[in-house]
């Protein structure tokens, strides 16, 4: 049945004797109950700009009576447009049949009215439920909202008994999702909804229409462009929010006076401490809720499936119980009694494990608590370890751990973190940056990481505020790992923290150096030939490998590691092909590397997943000139000098390019080349695998380059 289908009513046979679609409150009162075709109105529930709705009955034979909800038009309303939305909206709701979307059971008009019958769902609108003093519990907080995206995914993917496509709902709100009394979220009014693409899943807006509720749109919503089921996510993350905070973590109308004025919208939309706020509630949730609201919606889960995955990992971590009927029947068992208010938030107040009350957070020092588990294969670093420790029992206030992606710094960076765990009074700890990209992002990553909630603070920055904190515990140590992407914002956030936080001292593992003045730089090198051969043994050991030791095997182990740099990730991801490839075959078949080394760990970050993604990760950071300057080096086959280098390197191209003896430099900084001396002279090298990238990526651009060994 196709909404266009059904003719909405022509006003001039609109019988005026229907004056229950126009009845004021008061007159309400003497009018109901009211007879409507096969239904008896009882009483008014809601009321909204185009229709109504009635608590009603249908009653039939032996005494058979249902109660449902009826949504009449307003004859106010009765024009073409609004008849043929609102019988619109009864067709694509009839279309689904869920637990948790609002059953519609029929469309019929009574005198030229039209009306829909659905289900009577006796609870409370999520908005009405909203308490900061009487917060749900982190096991109910998860309920409802898994329950939610069962029903959000069902309209989304649609009926498969039907050969329709699914639809968008457009206007996920806590006032259309209602709660019922025996503890069953559903969503409801589907007034607006679109029908996605049945091929590419998308809708398209006409006539750059937008509709919806401002406070709840996405960006993409909001300025009519094209949506697709992230649009729908984005809505619902605000409602994510919303169940703890009890409020949306975004202002009126921000994002609509953003696109007015024309202003950058940012690239996450929910502040620090509201993040802090979620995550205290209910642990891990506030970066769930941080990346549903990017503005870049390549950033949010594709669909409410994935979104669901994302929060049933965090149920470990807060349980099961209470269970959402549960906590809504001692909810009603409660409402009318004399209980001491005081005592009942005292039972319903829920705190996170380990966090510090944040009235305490900034003074009182909190042990570590977040060294991240690594029972890993663990070969070498004794010297380098050895010196990172040294550095740091000696006070070096920033120490940068420098070397090519897949070094193993990471690695190294946690059993050094995890040596100091209990000689730091204040806590040695570790903070990921994998995901950050900006300045906010680190402070975000920081203050999650070590349990501080930065409240709004007038005047004063992030930055600042976190100083403060810090400042206020005792001598600390910080990991921060994976600070490449990040050397530009280092000046304002550690170089700022290592001039007010005296207590803190700084590990930092990265590609590149921060250029700080005080930064010491721990470079890491590739593994010792024997120490490579030891890793790729063991590894190969692990995935499930049988070699036997013979000569042969052990000269074609040494030729694999040498191939491959002797770069542990490198090593770790040709382990993998162990099982099925003896070393020999191994080794043959390294021509290929950037198929061949893959990995098949789940959880493994993308970046770190296959040979390819690594180095390519670093090409995509750097500047035009400098990717033109690697491609042409990678004709040398050994090392080179830095005047042939010069010779052969013509950036030209580029008239803002600096002069190629810097660009060199920074491939240099960027742990893309690395240095040898030979014969007292210095020699510039390429890693084989970065070369391989690099001289791919010069074919494709087919530079008029050539080169021989220099």
């Amino acid at each position: 049945m196709d909404p266009t289908s059904v003719q909405p009513p022509d006003p001039a046979h609109v019988t005026p004797t229907l004056d229950i679609s126009l009845a004021s409150e008061e007159q309400l009162h003497d009018m109901l109950p009211y007879t409507l075709g096969r239904y008896q109105l009882l009483d008014l529930i809601g009321e909204g700009g185009m229709a109504r709705v009635f608590r009603a009955t249908l009653k039939g034979p032996a005494g058979f009576e249902k109660t449902v909800a009826i949504k009449l038009l307003k004859a106010t309303v009765q024009h073409r447009d609004a008849g043929k939305d609102f019988m619109r909206e009864a067709v694509l709701a009839s279309r689904l049949h869920h637990p948790n979307v609002v059953d519609v059971y029929e469309l019929d008009e009574q005198n030229g009215c039209p009306y829909i019958a659905m289900e009577w769902v006796n609870g409370e609108p999520l908005q009405k439920m909203l308490d900061p003093k009487d917060m749900p519990p982190p096991s109910v907080v998860l309920d409802i909202l898994i329950a939610l995206l069962n029903g959000l995914e069902h309209a989304h993917t649609g009926d498969p008994a039907s050969n329709r496509g699914g639809m968008l709902h457009r206007d996920i709100k806590p006032s259309n999702i209602i709660i019922s009394r025996h503890g069953v979220p559903k969503l409801v009014d589907f007034g607006i909804a679109a029908q996605l693409d049945d091929h590419a899943g998308i809708h398209w807006p006409t006539d750059g229409t937008v509709l919806g509720t401002i406070n709840w749109m996405s960006p993409e919503q909001l300025q009519a462009h094209p949506l697709d089921e992230r649009s729908d996510l984005f809505s619902f993350g605000l409602v994510m929010a919303c169940v703890v905070l009890c409020r949306s973590p975004l202002r009126k109308k921000y994002l609509y006076e953003l696109l007015q004025r024309g202003d950058p919208i940012p690239d996450c939309l929910i502040s620090i401490e509201d993040e802090t706020l979620l995550d205290e509630h209910v642990p891990g949730l506030g970066q769930i809720v941080a990346q549903v609201l990017s503005c870049d919606r390549k950033q949010r889960p594709r669909t409410a499936r994935e979104l669901r995955k994302m929060l049933q990992k965090l149920r470990p971590a807060v349980g099961h119980r209470p269970t959402l009927p549960q906590w809504m029947r001692e909810a009603t068992q409660e409402e009318g009694t004399d209980t001491d208010t005081g005592d009942l938030l005292n039972e319903t107040t829920w705190v996170m494990e380990g966090a510090a009350p944040i009235a305490d957070a900034h003074t009182k020092p909190v042990p570590a608590a977040n060294i991240p588990l690594d029972d890993s294969v663990f070969v070498g670093r004794k010297e380098e370890f050895s010196t990172l420790v040294e550095h740091l029992s000696q006070g070096e206030r920033l120490v940068s751990l420098v070397g090519t992606g897949g070094a193993g710094k990471t690695r190294l960076s946690r059993r050094v973190v995890n040596h100091f765990s209990e000689q730091f009074a204040g806590g040695a700890w570790f903070v990921d940056l994998c995901d950050a990209e900006t300045e906010d992002g680190i402070i975000r990553a920081v203050a999650k990481a070590m349990k501080i909630h930065l409240p709004v603070v007038e005047n004063e920055s992030p930055i600042e505020q976190l100083g403060k904190a810090i400042a206020k515990r005792e001598r600390l140590l910080m990991v921060l790992d994976n600070f490449e992407q990040l050397v530009s914002h280092g000046p304002k956030t550690v170089g700022h923290w290592l001039q007010t936080v005296p207590n803190a001292q700084f590990l930092i593992t990265t590609r590149e150096g921060l250029m700080l003045p005080s930064e010491l730089r721990v470079p890491l090198n590739p593994l010792s030939q024997e120490e490579a051969v030891e890793l790729l043994q063991k590894r190969a050991k692990l995935a499930g490998a049988d070699w036997t030791q013979t000569d042969i095997n052990h000269d074609a182990l040494v030729q694999i590691v040498d191939a491959l740099d002797r770069l542990p990730l490198a090593i770790e991801l040709a382990a993998a092909r162990a099982r099925m490839l003896s070393p020999e075959e191994l080794n043959n078949r390294l021509e290929e590397r950037f198929k061949l080394l893959r990995s098949g760990n789940r959880g493994q970050a993308e970046r770190q997943a296959n040979l390819h993604n690594l180095i390519d990760w670093s090409w995509q950071r750097l500047e035009p000139w400098e990717q033109s300057a690697l491609a042409q080096l990678s004709c040398f086959r050994g090392g080179f000098s830095m005047e042939a280098a010069e010779a052969i390197v013509d950036i030209q191209s580029w008239a803002d390019a600096p002069w190629s003896l810097d660009v060199i430099g920074a491939l240099l900084d960027k742990s893309l080349l690395h240095t040898q001396t030979i014969d007292d002279q210095p020699r510039l090298f390429m890693y084989l695998s970065i070369r391989e990238f690099a001289a791919e990526r010069l074919q494709e651009e087919k530079a008029p380059v050539t080169g021989t060994d220099i």
